[in-house]
């Protein structure tokens, strides 16, 4: 009999306050030993599964580089009329995906480590599987691992830009030489807290539902609440842009942060990943990114957009 989402959302919670407890070293330890082992299962489930016949989406995962708000985009985007909001799952994408049976619905599932996982992702559900991926600016994220002491296997140094750069040139270039580049929708978080009606009439036009963000609001809901780690900027029922730029607006900032926050000038990857996301020296612009291969919004200010470049 499969467990309830409420007694596994309690279990992950003791995880989690287990988990938290534990020296850095250790932490970094078992999260080595986890990322391995969730490897080798979504390799082998995705062996194992037969992706549907139908072009139908059956789940769509929402993923993003830790710290990029993919929490709040689960809970916002998902807050619409035949959408799910799934529970939390750690296990892999497979595990949402035989959720999926049993919703009434297009479930919405989120994790960080699904940019890690397109090529098993895919392979297993086909074009039953939607991929939204969340950019934001790497230096909003290093200033954000200051005071959040989890996801060990992000670099606390300046191996942070070339652990960056490398997962989102890996995004983009699966987008390019799949097939299911058509299959994912590309979004930065400076993009969504100033337009974040546009943003999700964008993303639901794209999934094929009707959508005007004349009719949308700002707000979102947990449906979920207890899972994972508690996050201040989760206590927010609405988008805002509390949390924009914060690299801008932070004080003294620790020694590795210091010397780590600019060394994205001296890595030729990590500065080309800033430029096609439109990151400078001084903020952002718009997107650089030519390629045609992947869905991807860009905001218009008077119209919805979700363009492919």
């Amino acid at each position: 009999m499969m467990a309830s989402h409420g007694s596994v959302t309690t279990t992950m919670s003791l995880k989690v306050k287990a988990y938290s407890l534990m020296p850095a070293f250790l932490k970094e330890a078992i999260t080595r030993a986890y990322i391995a082992r969730r490897k080798r299962r979504e390799k082998a489930a995705a062996a194992k599964l037969t992706p549907p016949a139908s072009d139908d989406p059956k789940v769509v995962y929402l993923t993003g580089f830790p710290r990029s708000a993919t929490t709040m985009l689960k809970y916002y985007f998902s807050n619409y009329p035949g959408l799910v909001q799934g529970a939390f799952t750690p296990i892999g994408f497979f595990d949402a995906w035989s959720q999926a049976e049993s919703v009434d619905g297009l479930l919405v599932d989120k994790s960080n480590h699904y940019i890690y996982s397109l090529e098993p992702l895919f392979a297993g559900c086909g074009h039953g599987a939607r991929v939204a991926v969340i950019v934001r600016d790497p230096r909003d994220c290093l200033v954000s691992f200051i005071k959040y002491q989890e996801n060990r296997e992000v670099p606390r140094d300046e191996r942070f830009w070339a652990y960056w750069s490398k997962q989102h040139a890996e995004m983009l270039r699966f987008a390019r030489e799949s097939e299911f580049g058509k299959r994912m929708f590309l979004l930065r978080y400076e993009d969504l807290v100033r337009f974040p009606e546009e943003a999700k009439a964008a993303f639901l036009n794209w999934l094929g539902f009707g959508a005007d963000a004349a009719d949308l609001d700002r707000k979102y809901r947990n449906e979920h609440p207890g899972e994972g780690w508690h996050d201040s900027v989760h206590d927010y029922r609405e988008v805002g842009t509390h949390a924009l730029q914060k690299w801008k607006q932070v004080g003294e900032l620790p020694e590795w942060a210091e010397r780590a926050l600019p060394r994205w000038k001296e890595d030729e990857e990590a500065s080309e990943m800033m430029r096609l996301f439109g990151y400078t020296e001084d903020g952002f612009c718009d997107l650089a990114i030519e390629d045609g291969s992947i869905a991807a919004f860009r905001p218009s200010g008077e119209k919805n957009s979700a363009n492919e470049i």
